[in-house]
């Protein structure tokens, strides 16, 4: 025959006859020149030599990950009608496996209509019909435990299962090449089975031995625990229908102390793993894990009415409780706080002053923890920066600095609070970096959480207005939207407020940023937020007397029920330094002389940009 002739022998795992294999290596080591064979296989028939043909340079080999198709390919493969993100979701699922691309694409073409469980048998069908076939009982076997796993290493694999060969087992199992994805985390090799064969393999360990699908989840479940993979052990037991056992795993990993360690991303996937049951007043370390969550989600008054539940129950710190006592008021006090921070609740309130006396007591406590006293020093530093004592909430700053000297995600929020304490201090350029490495480690540990990002905006924003720059964006946004979401500390909204209203009166007029702060007042009325309205209600007001709309602004002072006389104003206790400075426009720039007043000659900011400069 003429020209290349190309024979192709697919799954050549398959050849078994050994005359066959003979004929096949005969052909391969003698076969004329124009004779081109592609052997696709997870392993070669044994009998079948192509040493000599590579080292010849008449062969080649490609590996799976040769095979697997590039980003760009798969996008080729779905006529570029996926978007940047459903073309990440595609990989992930897919790892460029071409038989799981296919089912994609399928899947898009017919739609979402009725797919499911026509690609669910799809599959089963091809993985027992090409995979499992002719695997051995006890290797099948150990494919649907493996297969319960969502990632997995040698140890965690010798240990969940009770072997010691775990790893060799897998490489003597052609099957699974280019099946078993590897990933890599630091110096540990990591791996996962292709999401296709897990989901089969799950499916089917549970239909056939579900008690063996349970223990294997339960014992998953343990190992991830005792490694602080909190989150992951949680899901595994509740796979294993152990949401006791959930709830055992995150008091274990100290409850709302998760929060503190990894921030509110996994705080949160681990508390959405809680059952109500759980979370319930017998269990009241975990009610105050669902407290906290309400609060980090927006749902203050679920929070404040679970708090309300559980509040009466759980007592005040008793310095000789022994440690497990001392360990659940601890996080009590946690769990007010934020309650009072995020719920901006005034400094007069009964709320907030009990808070500050137990915080007070637990601080003088020898026996707690290196966590528990970071976040106690955090909450006196917070508490000294809103009442003004700066001087003290610095050093309370640095004290929790220490203890959460291996916590990022603590070390960005004390830069914050440090840096409003400079700031106000007028230390510009100490504030400006403070803040330039909040915003660092925002980008770099808060990803998947706005707030911390929009924090740094707000406050590098009402920095640049303080010290008489231009905002550092020409088309500022107004307040971040991830303030806005019900969970807003007072500091972090009222500094972007201020900050949108003074770059709305520079550029815009009083008439615009009248209209911005009628937005947020709005805003912070229907969330409740006392603290915010009171600084929200003055700053209006101020705005309404630079207009010359003073008959307006009296009125409104009255029925906002700010106070009448100039040394309420100026009295620092129960009010944050910013809500007093908010009503030193009745104390400082405005006569109420029998129904007469001048317009101030000030903006909302200037009684506190003289104060920072020494004035």
């Amino acid at each position: 025959r003429d020209g290349p002739f190309v024979l192709v022998f697919d799954e050549a795992e398959r050849l078994g006859n050994p005359e066959t294999v003979a004929l096949l290596d005969f052909v391969l080591q003698r076969g004329p020149a124009n004779l081109h064979l592609a052997l696709a296989c997870r392993a070669l028939p044994v009998g079948v030599n192509i040493a000599g043909a590579l080292l010849d340079g008449h062969a080649m080999v490609l590996s799976s990950d040769d095979l697997r198709f590039s980003s760009s390919e798969v996008a080729g493969f779905f006529d570029g009608k996926l978007s940047r993100s459903q073309l990440g979701a595609v990989m992930s699922e897919t790892t460029g496996w071409a038989f799981a691309l296919r089912i994609s694409r399928n899947e898009m073409d017919k739609g979402v209509g009725g797919r499911a469980r026509a690609t669910r048998n799809i599959v089963e069908n091809w993985v027992e019909s090409r995979l499992f076939d002719g695997l051995t009982a006890e290797d099948r076997e150990f494919l649907l435990d493996i297969g319960l796993f969502e990632w997995m290493d040698t140890a965690l694999l010798d240990e969940v299962l009770e072997r010691s060969d775990s790893m060799r087992r897998i490489d003597t199992l052609p099957v699974l090449d280019g099946l078993l994805d590897p990933i890599r985390d630091g110096a540990t090799d990591i791996w996962r089975l292709h999401p296709l064969i897990r989901e089969h393999c799950v499916r089917r360990r549970f239909r056939e031995t579900p008690q063996r699908f349970r223990t294997v989840h339960r014992r998953i479940a343990g190992a991830l625990a005792r490694r602080g993979q909190t989150v992951a052990a949680m899901r595994h037991a509740v796979e294993a229908g152990d949401s006791a056992l959930a709830g055992d795993i995150l008091e274990g990993a100290g409850g709302v102390g998760l929060y503190l360690r990894e921030g509110v991303v996994q705080f949160q996937a681990a508390a959405r793993l809680l059952s109500e049951k759980d979370a319930g007043p017998a269990r009241p370390r975990l009610a105050l894990v669902r407290c906290l969550s309400s609060v980090l989600s927006g749902r203050m008054q679920e929070a404040k009415e679970r708090y309300d539940s559980i509040s009466g129950r759980l007592g005040g710190i008793d310095p000789d409780e022994d440690d497990a006592a001392l360990e659940l008021a601890a996080n009590h006090q946690m769990v007010c706080g934020m309650i009072v921070l995020y719920g901006s609740e005034r400094l007069d309130s009964a709320l907030f002053r009990t808070h500050m006396a137990e915080v007070a007591r637990l601080a003088q406590s020898p026996r707690i923890d290196v966590s528990t006293r970071g976040h106690v020093e955090y909450s006196l530093c917070i508490a000294g920066n809103m009442t003004g004592d700066f001087k003290a909430s610095l050093d309370h700053a640095e004290r929790a600095r220490r203890c959460f000297a291996e916590s990022r995600f603590m070390s960005m929020f004390i830069d914050i609070q440090a840096g409003q304490a400079a700031m106000a201090q007028g230390r510009a350029r100490d504030a400006s970096a403070l803040y330039r490495r909040a915003e660092r480690a925002a980008s770099r540990t808060c990803t998947r959480d706005a707030e911390p990002a929009a924090i740094c905006e707000g406050l590098v924003r009402e920095l640049a207005l303080e010290c008489g720059a231009a905002a550092p964006d020409a088309n500022p946004a107004r307040v971040p939207r991830a303030l806005a979401t019900g969970r807003t500390s007072f500091q972090s909204y009222a500094a972007a407020a201020g900050a949108w209203v003074e770059q709305e009166l520079r550029g815009e007029g009083a008439a615009a940023a009248l209209a911005a702060a009628q937005e947020m007042l709005d805003y912070v009325r229907a969330a409740r937020l006392p603290a915010l309205d009171r600084y929200m209600s003055a700053l209006r007001v101020s705005l309404l007397a630079i207009a010359g709309r003073t008959g307006e602004g009296e009125q409104a002072w009255e029925s906002d029920g700010l106070p009448r006389e100039a040394a309420a104003c100026l009295d620092p206790t129960g009010q944050t330094w910013r809500e007093m400075e908010g009503c030193r426009v009745r104390a400082c720039a405005w006569q109420w002389d029998a129904g007469t007043s001048r317009k101030p000659a000030t903006s909302p900011g200037s009684c506190a940009q003289r104060r920072r400069r020494g004035g």
